[in-house]
C-alpha cells in the first residue's frame, strides 16, 4: 500500500510505503503533468486544465464523464466564483462536498426553495461544505470578493437538476 501525504507547502507531492510511513519512496514535482507509470498516479497543474465560463461561474473539470481525466465514477473540478463571471443564479444538482480554496469577502445562501434561501454563511479559506441533493444554495460576493474552490461528486451522472429529477421519476415508474 502506498499512502500519499500532500505537503502542506502544497510544491510536492511525496509517495511512502505504508511499512516505512517515515522513509520516502519518491517526491514529485507539483508541476508534473506526466503519470508516475508504477502507481498510475496523476499529476496536473491546474493551469493547465481548460477554463468553461458559465453565468457565474468559471468551471474546470479535472476528474468526470468528458473532464480533463475521464472517470465514469466520480466528479472532481475546480470553480471560481467573482465579477469576472457575474453574480449566479439560485441552483440546486446532485449531493457535493465544496472545499473552499480561497474566500474574500464572499457567502453562501441555502434554503427549502429557490426564492427562501434564508440562511446566510461567510465563507472562509479551509472551509468544507457539504451540499445535500437538491439542496437550493447560491455563492455570493460583495464587489472585488470572490470564492475559489474544488468541488467534488461521488458520480458522473444525475449531477444537474434535471437528470436527479429524471432518474427519480424513473424510479417511480
Amino acid at each position: 500500500m502506498i499512502i500519499l501525504n500532500f505537503l502542506s507547502s502544497r510544491k510536492s507531492l511525496v509517495l511512502r510505503h505504508r511499512k516505512a510511513p517515515r522513509e520516502p519512496i519518491r517526491t514529485l514535482s507539483a508541476s508534473l503533468t506526466n503519470c508516475v507509470e508504477e502507481c498510475n498516479l496523476k499529476v496536473i497543474k491546474r493551469q493547465d486544465v481548460k477554463q468553461e465560463r458559465l453565468p457565474g461561474r468559471i468551471i474546470q473539470e479535472v476528474v468526470g464523464k468528458g473532464a480533463f481525466w475521464p472517470s465514469d465514477r466520480m466528479t472532481v473540478g475546480f470553480g471560481h466564483y467573482s465579477e469576472e463571471s457575474g453574480p449566479m443564479e439560485p441552483h440546486q444538482h446532485a449531493e457535493e462536498a465544496f472545499h473552499i480554496l480561497s474566500a474574500k469577502d464572499s457567502w453562501v445562501r441555502y434554503g427549502p426553495t429557490r426564492d427562501r434561501l434564508e440562511t446566510r454563511v461567510l465563507l472562509e479559506t479551509g472551509m468544507t461544505l457539504h451540499i445535500p441533493e437538491l439542496e437550493w444554495h447560491v455563492f455570493e460576493f460583495k464587489p472585488g470578493g470572490h470564492v475559489d474552490a474544488i468541488f467534488f461528486y461521488g458520480q458522473v451522472d444525475n449531477i444537474r437538476p434535471e437528470e436527479v429529477f429524471k432518474t427519480k421519476n424513473q424510479k417511480k415508474a
